[in-house]
């Protein structure tokens, strides 16, 4: 969890310290990264499929893939040679692609200061938090029944959700 969670926020404190530091604002430099970000999360997910790390759950589903490398994340830790699973880390990089696509058109529409980015955490939030009922949770799962992925996605959606709330209540006639 720390990987894509400790990035997305380590990578939000190092754009407020750059706001401080800098001329630019804050929604600027959030909305720059949320126009990039997906693309990046996209290629590290591609990294994921293909180590084995972030796999999912065991399928009989047309759409699967197998582990058979021993240094594969899934074959070492988790024993699963040979298993079919679900790719979740591909189902996430089309997640992120659809971002990028949709973030970018967003921002080239003039859409307000701050809409991008809020796009970005709903839309990463509510994709995620949907990917995970397909991903290997055991032993991340909370006394609710959700994983603690699922809470954190959650998280950032309504983050993104109520920073909407100003730009367009506020917004001027």
């Amino acid at each position: 969890a720390f990987v894509s969670w400790g990035g997305i926020v380590g990578a939000l404190l190092a754009l407020a310290l750059c706001a401080l530091i800098s001329h630019f604002g804050t929604l600027l430099l959030l909305d720059g990264f949320a126009r990039g970000a997906p693309l990046g999360h996209l290629l590290g997910r591609v990294g994921c499929l293909t180590y084995g790390c972030c796999f999912g759950r065991r399928t009989h589903g047309p759409l699967s893939i197998t582990y058979t490398h021993p240094q594969s994340k899934a074959v070492r830790v988790a024993g699963l040679h040979g298993v079919p699973l679900h790719p979740a880390a591909a189902y996430e990089a089309v997640l992120d692609g659809v971002l990028f696509v949709m973030i970018n058109a967003v921002a080239l529409l003039d859409a307000p200061q701050g809409v991008p980015v809020a796009l970005c955490m709903i839309g990463y939030g509510l994709g995620r938090f949907c990917i995970e009922f397909l991903r290997d949770n055991e032993g991340r799962i909370l006394p609710g029944g959700l994983a603690l992925n699922q809470v954190v996605s959650l998280g950032l959606a309504a983050t993104g959700a109520l920073a909407l709330l100003p730009l367009y209540l506020f917004a001027p006639p």
